[in-house]
């Protein structure tokens, strides 16, 4: 699913990496050496509109780095 990106923006790093443990612990380890924090997140119809999820949503609110909401699909 990157390559593209790869390919079309070859100048910027990029790290995928598969850890074990909670989604939210892991993306505050990840954001500590982070420039930006791009996490993605399911869009969801829901009666008062589209809402984050609670691991996006702790993400955001808590890592003090810049943080891309991406929605899947």
């Amino acid at each position: 699913m990157l390559q593209v990106w790869r390919d079309k923006y070859s100048d910027v790093d990029v790290l995928e990496q598969v850890v074990k443990g909670g989604a939210t612990d892991a993306h505050f380890r990840a954001a500590s050496g982070a420039s930006l924090l791009v996490v993605g997140h399911r869009l969801t119809e829901r009666p008062v509109g589209p809402r984050t999820g609670p691991v996006t949503h702790a993400v955001i609110h808590h890592v003090g780095r810049p943080v891309a909401g991406v929605p899947d699909g």
